[in-house]
């Protein structure tokens, strides 16, 4: 029996669970350890395409007062990123810019829709900015990043 092919990773929230349609069992099963959940039919290769089963509010929110105050303290009112004091300046080209903060999504708002507090970190508004939406495996991953863009670009 052939299994159709509508193969996809669903997104529940920050979870990823790959699903395909199962045409033995006339449903969407979960792929686990490489076989169908619903009646461990063996299946091959990764899904290619994603599908969000949860949809969020849909809008980006800061974190609360409190939560961005015990933040700046456990990064010692440093950016996480090129731990530049976020009372500070930044310099590029010989100007002084004062370093204004950003409330960074560790995992990109776009592809999460998270706004849960464990999910912001305090940067400057300059590692924010080259960070973007990108993601990365480890906080160090994204500083050598970020540090290599910075240092591209002029900035001090």
């Amino acid at each position: 029996m052939e299994i159709n092919v509508r193969r996809h990773l669903a997104l529940y929230g920050r979870v990823a669970i790959e699903r395909q349609y199962c045409q033995r069992c006339r449903r969407f099963a979960f792929i686990l350890e490489g076989a169908m959940a619903c009646c461990r039919f063996p299946i091959d290769g990764a899904a290619e395409r994603s599908r969000r089963m949860i949809v969020s509010e849909q809008r980006r929110r800061m974190p609360s007062v409190s939560h961005r105050k015990e933040q700046i303290k456990q990064q010692n009112g440093e950016c996480l990123y090129c731990q530049l004091p976020l009372d500070g300046y930044v310099f590029r080209n010989g100007r002084a810019t004062r370093i204004k903060i950003h409330w960074d999504h560790v995992v990109p708002y776009s592809y999460s829709q998270d706004n849960g507090h464990p999910n912001f970190v305090a940067s400057c508004h300059v590692c924010n900015l080259i960070k973007s939406n990108l993601v990365f495996q480890t906080i160090e991953e994204a500083r050598t990043y970020v540090m290599l863009k910075r240092e591209t670009k002029g900035y001090l």
